[in-house]
């Protein structure tokens, strides 16, 4: 019973520390992909492509999580 606690507390505090570096992560994918946009169609278009700009970061951060998680597996 002890050994299924410790490991219970270790997933769940592992899986914070996880979620809170994904968030770190994703903040500073979207300040290198809204960086990128301003510097490629300037500042404004900004305005237009703000929902592309957050659903690009997301996509590689997803991308960038899983392929670091899968590659752990093996």
């Amino acid at each position: 019973m002890e050994g299924t606690l410790k490991a219970l507390v270790g997933m769940i505090v592992g899986t914070v520390i996880m979620i809170i570096l994904s968030v770190i992560y994703f903040i500073i994918t979207l300040f290198i992909v809204d960086f990128s946009a301003d510097l490629l169609m300037g500042t404004g278009a900004k305005d237009l492509y703000d929902g592309y700009i957050i659903i690009a970061a997301a996509l590689i951060t997803l991308g960038s999580m899983l392929g670091g998680s899968y590659g752990l597996r093996n």
